[in-house]
């Protein structure tokens, strides 16, 4: 990605309880390159961050990150925490070029 672009990832959220349904959230923090550089988690959009999934439901999540127009080029990462369903979080990876 380049600075000024949007990158999109799209993921499912699965409820593998077939009697109960499950409230789940999402968040980030910064992402952070080597040399110290962050995209903010405020650039970061998660949509639904929360919601309930019917039990053996699912839902797709889409994450927007909006690149900064002065972001220096790197690879960012940042965890993407996952509360609520039996799936250990992520790491979000975006690298930035010019």
């Amino acid at each position: 990605m380049k600075p000024g672009q949007t990158a999109q990832i799209l993921i499912a959220l699965q409820n593998d309880d077939p009697a109960e349904e499950t409230e789940y959230s999402l968040n980030v923090t910064d992402l952070i390159s080597p040399s110290g550089s962050n995209i903010p988690a405020s650039a970061v959009h998660i949509n639904p961050s929360q919601k309930t999934i019917a039990p053996d439901g699912s839902v797709d999540v889409q994450i927007k990150i909006n690149i900064p127009a002065d972001t220096s080029p790197g690879i960012y990462t940042g965890p993407l925490e996952l509360i609520g369903l039996d799936y250990p979080g992520a790491v979000l990876v975006v690298l930035v070029t010019t």
